[in-house]
């Protein structure tokens, strides 16, 4: 990848939300910090059922998460060491 002069900053969202809610979210970041890249990571397991019902009615799946007991039945250590490793392949 080339070098673009642009800091980067690694958005991570919420339990149930996904990049795009999180663009959203950050738009009045982004637009006080033009000289940024602004990279969005999606959460480790897809799901269809929002955080809450407003984000579900403002923004149309998928959604993502880290951990769901639902989903996976996983511990939650595991699922934050298995996210961590997520992340340091996405930033090298």
């Amino acid at each position: 990848m080339a070098d673009s002069g642009k800091k980067r900053i690694l958005c991570i969202h919420g339990f149930r939300a996904s990049p795009t809610i999180m663009d959203f979210q950050t738009s009045p970041l982004k637009g006080a910090l033009k000289n940024c890249e602004f990279v969005y990571m999606p959460g480790r397991l897809e799901t269809q059922t929002p955080c809450d019902p407003m984000t579900g009615s403002m923004f149309p799946p998928p959604y993502y998460c880290n951990w769901d007991r639902e989903l996976t039945g996983g511990t939650l250590s595991e699922a934050v060491m298995g996210a961590v490793e997520d992340t340091r392949k996405y930033i090298a």
